[in-house]
């Protein structure tokens, strides 16, 4: 490169900036780590699959139930029965009843589903009358049991029967004596399992 003429007649060199010496930042290759990222995601999915599952076997929930009370001291009159309604009922309930008869002589306790209840005391002619029974005690005056629901019912409504009449299809029934007093205590208890 020439010189050039400066004024007063001198000569400089031309002006060339300072330039740092080269220094050059190695550049690293960016890695892959989408395997890290896929690894994570997996593990998290099968915690929130696994997780719940081990819960449940090594502390499974217990039966859980739902409870209702009757307890009440029941008139019956001669040829008459006395009715309570459980509710829908299914497989695996439970129905607790105590009865103690205060007045009168002996009655008739049934467990029957509401097509059975039907048949037995809702038709007013004989000759049709039909009669079966979940659960039956005859001719008591004294009764604490508890009948669970063992056979498949269905979701079907279940009631409790105390009898004081003298059925024509019941050959081992009571003979009512006149009207009883029937000191009678009856729990139903619906069982939900989680299975």
């Amino acid at each position: 490169m020439a010189a050039t003429k400066q004024p007063h007649g001198t000569t400089q060199p031309p002006y060339v900036p300072p330039v740092p010496p080269p220094y050059y930042y190695p550049v690293i290759p960016k890695k892959d780590r989408t395997w890290i990222i896929v690894v994570v995601v997996i593990a998290i999915v099968g915690l929130l699959f696994i997780a719940p599952t081990m819960f449940f076997l090594f502390f499974p929930f217990p039966e859980t139930a739902h409870i209702t009370e009757f307890s009440e001291d029941v008139a019956i009159s001669e040829g008459g029965h006395f009715k309570y309604t459980c509710g829908y009922l299914t497989k695996g309930d439970k129905i607790q009843i105590s009865i103690t008869v205060k007045e009168g002589g002996p009655v008739d306790v049934y467990i029957m589903q509401s097509d059975q209840y039907k048949g037995a005391y809702e038709v007013s002619n004989v000759s049709v009358m039909s009669f079966s029974a979940l659960f039956k005690k005859e001719n008591i005056t004294q009764l604490n049991e508890t009948y669970c629901l063992n056979k498949s019912t269905g979701w079907d409504e279940i009631c409790v029967v105390i009898d004081n009449r003298d059925a024509p299809l019941t050959l081992n029934d009571a003979t009512p004596t006149g009207p009883v007093l029937v000191k009678t205590e009856i729990k139903t208890i619906e069982i939900y399992a989680f299975d």
